[in-house]
């Protein structure tokens, strides 16, 4: 395994297909301990700490100085690459666009794809400083229908979380992500809410418009970029299915 992230992995010997979950900016490996007790032992799970999250390495000074989520993606596909087998990666918000960049390079690596909510952000260079600096000002109080066993860790992360990294304000790939959409060539399911989402319905119109007959997406109704966490039961009942029918490579 690549060693500068800490890998969490929930072994299943008679596992239907591997999980890989990506978490989104602040976050960490151990934030998904609701999804990781619905997913295993159906599934193996793995999730990833982030570069310069939870308790893998902080980023380099000239990492953060040309393109910090560069190596945060080489670092991921090292790890996907020596697990030897095909995996359905899930991510959320950072991870999501992470995992989809991902699979936009390295198809080879990847059965199926789930994106919750996807940091998918046109900005400009103020506007990245501007959420460097609302990251750093803190993370306001979790939902009020979170699972409470994601509550704890999700407030543990953030001080985790790399503060050079976070000034900074970037959570996106540099790929284009109008391309990827275009070009993932995997089933990909996106999952997004109707409360201040980052794929609201402008958004999802014109990624219908792209027309990827591999790319579905399912709206959850009063789920905000949380989904999972705001609307757990309606996000498992959609996406459980979902990776179900994913689960072998076509």
């Amino acid at each position: 395994m690549s060693s500068r992230l800490a890998v969490h992995t929930w072994d299943a010997p008679e596992a239907e297909a591997t999980l890989v979950l990506l978490h989104g900016i602040t976050d960490s490996g151990l934030c998904w301990a609701d999804a990781v007790n619905r997913w295993h032992p159906t599934y193996r799970v793995i999730a990833l700490d982030a570069l310069g999250h939870g308790e893998s390495d902080r980023f380099r000074p000239d990492e953060l100085a040309a393109d910090p989520i560069e190596p945060m993606l080489a670092e991921t596909i090292a790890v996907l690459e020596q697990l030897g087998s095909l995996v359905i990666l899930v991510g959320h918000s950072m991870g999501g666009a992470v995992a989809a960049a991902i699979t936009h390079r390295r198809p080879d690596l990847v059965t199926a794809l789930v994106l919750e909510d996807p940091a998918w952000r046109d900005l400009t260079p103020d506007q990245q400083r501007q959420r460097g600096q609302d990251f750093l000002g803190g993370r306001g109080a979790p939902g009020e229908n979170w699972p409470a066993s994601e509550i704890e860790p999700w407030r543990r992360s953030y001080d985790q979380t790399d503060r050079a990294f976070l000034s900074l304000g970037r959570a996106t790939p540099s790929d284009p992500w109008r391309e990827i959409v275009g070009h993932l060539t995997v089933p990909t399911l996106l999952v997004t809410g109707t409360d201040g989402v980052i794929l609201a319905e402008e958004r999802l119109a014109e990624i219908r418009g792209i027309g990827n007959p591999h790319v579905e997406i399912a709206v959850i109704p009063g789920a905000g970029h949380c989904v999972r966490r705001d609307r757990t039961d309606a996000f498992h009942a959609t996406v459980d299915p979902w990776i179900r029918r994913h689960r072998v490579a076509p």
